[in-house]
């Protein structure tokens, strides 16, 4: 119901009608919760079947952004979040999250940290207790003997007051819900209302939460008494709809279906902004209770329907993955909901055919799928990372990027040009310490550079691309998902269709020579993960890891690549993308098995790009500068000559002087990382500029680090 006490300038988001009406369920009573047999759903949804894998988890937060919730009803008390770093009562912002008391979530209508249903002022009692009826939903404490069974019998509810007594609310507190959730550590956010505009700042919040991790279920909405549903592709309505049209589902649409998977007559539909269906009718659940005597006079009741309910059920369901693997990302949530839902097209009306989604969620089939995939996948650090420093619009046209080469948490960080931090975010789980490999292009050709991240040793195959921003565009394995011998990773138009590829090289393979595990098997892919070709760069038994470099070093138009060992003695090797090999050079001296890094760019802008080279580990700080053929054109020592932890490379035009810059960091003992240009033309008597240098991570770090540049000409 829409209500129309606010000015028109002011954004309305309004609560979903919920009629109440009554009808007599058959189903057999289950174990412990007494009033279990009332909800069908459970049946339906093969809740059972899920349960047999997880019940849930008290690590998994979700954040109920609505009307507040009952904070001492008996079926929810024992699983509301608890702020632990928060002293209630003292008037102090203990955890220094910017709000004072926020034990138990907060209350954005009223400004303070209550976020319990306000009897104070007058109110609409199916309003008032609609926040309680979604959280029941979601995590009503199950299996005991009282009550209801949530869809997570197990969970962390965060209650978020952004609707008033009516079932409405301005933008403002909505926005500090979203962002208040994120920060405090919500794993999913459920928003079981609509509102008639689009607005910026709203989808903006949408963004952050999605790069933060969070999965965000929105209810699809119900239309008016004289439309049986809109149909979204015609008429949006928000949050539901926001997102639709990126290349991420950010916001998971719910709509919601009867008893025999029909969809209501109440619920929106459409093909761009709904995902899946769920139960909305009949629905029994907790509710608020004020007292004998009162309007809210019994802690359970219905039967409620409206997509405001089914939003929370798909939010349960996600609490469930979410219980088996607490970093499995929103992409990976979505796939499991979307890929087992039951197609239910053939029992609806042939004009919302195509429009309900993939069809009515089955968490059975879901909670398996995740269980199979975290059995097989899981383990290989494949978690969206937890965004560190927001920066929505960063689109840095030049500057570095810089990752950790071992030994330290995942983060990817980046630099403008004047050497300042423009913002940071884990390619990987934050365990994971093997080190992240990097490279930087426009790889979907949208007009921004994008990070291009793999892991190094002890991770899996796990090729990842990223907007500046920490935003996941695309994944994918280049390898076995057994292989964890690191990922080596280049970008370049290897066959000369002018779209880049993604030119990938196995790490060190512990001995496992074939070439899905560890033989030097070089592989080219699209941005979509397909691979298009494929070759050996060494012997099919060489498992000592290979590095990699792109450039055109014929002038022909098509970029090679060339390859080096990362550890023993194999040459230099120069490829087209078939595998024909073009030239082959040793770098160093022939006894020299520390392996050997790469970059290739134009150092001294004869327009004729160079192999440049520099030892892997153990060898010193000695840059080599040879031409496509191997003949040495310049070296020196980048470090002081004692220093003996290898260098890594990079090559760019950092200062957009028409000639390619080298940066340079150390492979181990500090974060050192310089930027050198050549002094004149080349030749082996001249010398190099340094005109920047920068630690790329605090004081103390000892991992080495991986660089890239970003540059658009």
């Amino acid at each position: 119901m829409f209500h129309s006490r606010l000015p028109k300038s002011t954004i309305v988001l309004v609560i979903f009608l919920i009629n109440l009406f009554i009808i007599s369920p058959a189903f057999a009573l289950k174990p412990n919760d007494p009033d279990y047999f009332l909800q069908w759903y459970i049946e339906t949804m093969r809740l059972p079947q899920a349960w047999d894998y997880t019940q849930g988890s008290e690590d998994v937060i979700v954040a109920v952004l609505d009307t507040g919730l009952d904070l001492d009803h008996p079926d929810l008390a024992a699983n509301v979040w608890v702020n632990s770093d928060e002293i209630g009562g003292d008037g102090v912002d203990n955890d220094h999250n910017g709000y004072s008391d926020d034990v138990h979530g907060y209350d954005f209508v009223d400004n303070d940290a209550d976020p319990s249903p306000d009897f104070s002022i007058g109110y609409d009692p199916k309003a008032l207790t609609h926040g309680t009826i979604v959280s029941g939903l979601i995590g009503a404490v199950g299996d005991n003997l009282w009550g209801i069974s949530g869809v997570a019998w197990r969970v962390r509810l965060m209650p978020v007051r952004v609707l008033d007594n009516y079932g409405m609310a301005d933008i403002g507190p909505t926005l500090k819900g979203i962002d208040y959730a994120v920060a405090n550590g919500a794993d999913i956010i459920n928003l079981s209302f609509q509102g008639n505009f689009p607005y910026e700042d709203f989808a903006a919040a949408i963004q952050r939460a999605y790069r933060a991790g969070v999965v965000v279920t929105a209810a699809a909405g119900n239309g008016t008494s004289a439309v049986n549903g809109f149909d979204l592709d015609q008429t949006q309505f928000y949050p539901v709809c926001y997102g639709f049209d990126n290349a991420a589902d950010l916001v998971i649409g719910v709509g919601a279906v009867d008893t025999h998977d029909v969809r209501s007559l109440f619920s929106n539909f459409g093909s761009r902004c709904l995902d899946v269906t769920a139960p909305g009718e009949e629905i029994y659940s907790t509710q608020v209770y004020r007292g004998p005597g009162t309007d809210l006079a019994v802690y359970q009741g219905g039967w409620w329907r409206g997509t405001s309910l089914s939003a929370p059920i798909v939010a349960g369901v996600a609490a469930l993955i979410k219980s088996v693997n607490k970093n499995f990302s929103p992409n990976l949530v979505y796939k499991f909901l979307t890929d087992t839902a039951v197609p239910i097209d053939s029992l609806n009306e042939e004009r919302v055919r195509g429009k309900l989604g993939r069809g009515r969620v089955d968490a059975g089939a879901a909670v398996k799928a995740a269980v199979d995939y975290n059995q097989t996948q899981g383990r290989l650090v494949d978690t969206l990372p937890k965004f560190v420093a927001p920066a929505p619009t960063l689109n840095l046209t030049s500057g570095v990027v810089v990752a950790p080469g071992a030994g330290y948490q995942p983060e990817v960080k980046l630099f403008n040009t004047q050497l300042q931090d423009e913002g940071k975010f884990l390619a990987y789980d934050s365990k994971f310490t093997g080190g992240v490999n990097l490279a930087v292009a426009d790889i979907n050709h949208d007009g921004r550079q994008e990070v291009i991240t793999a892991p190094g040793r002890g991770g899996g195959p796990h090729v990842r691309i990223f907007t500046q921003d920490g935003t996941v565009l695309q994944q994918f394995m280049a390898y076995d998902p057994k292989f964890t011998g690191g990922v080596n990773v280049a970008i370049g138009d290897v066959d000369g269709d002018k779209i880049l590829d993604i030119i990938i090289a196995p790490g060190r393979g512990d001995g496992l020579a074939s070439p899905s595990l560890g033989g030097p098997n070089v592989r080219v892919f699209d941005y979509q993960g397909n691979i298009k070709y494929q070759f050996m760069a060494y012997d099919s038994k060489f498992t000592g890891g290979v590095n990699l470099a792109v450039g055109d070093l014929n002038l022909d138009g098509v970029d090679e690549i060339v390859t080096a060992p990362q550890s023993g003695s194999q040459p230099v090797r120069v490829f087209n993308f078939k595998g024909q090999q073009q030239s082959s050079f040793t770098p160093y001296a022939a006894n020299f098995k520390g392996g050997v890094r790469l970059a290739v760019g134009d150092l001294d802008g004869d327009y004729q790009p160079e192999i440049i080279t520099g030892p892997q580990g153990s060898g010193g700080p000695h840059v080599r500068v040879f031409d496509s053929l191997g003949k040495v054109k310049n070296q020196f020592f980048v470090f002081y000559e004692k220093y003996l932890g290898g260098v890594r490379l990079a090559v760019g035009d950092y200062n957009f002087d028409g000639r390619d810059e080298l940066l340079v960091a150390r492979g181990s003992g500090d974060s050192q990382v310089k930027v050198l240009t050549l002094q004149g033309p080349a030749s082996p008597s001249l010398g190099w500029q340094e005109i920047a240098q920068f630690s790329a991570f605090s004081q103390g770090y000892t991992a080495g680090v991986n660089v890239a540049i970003i540059e658009v000409r």
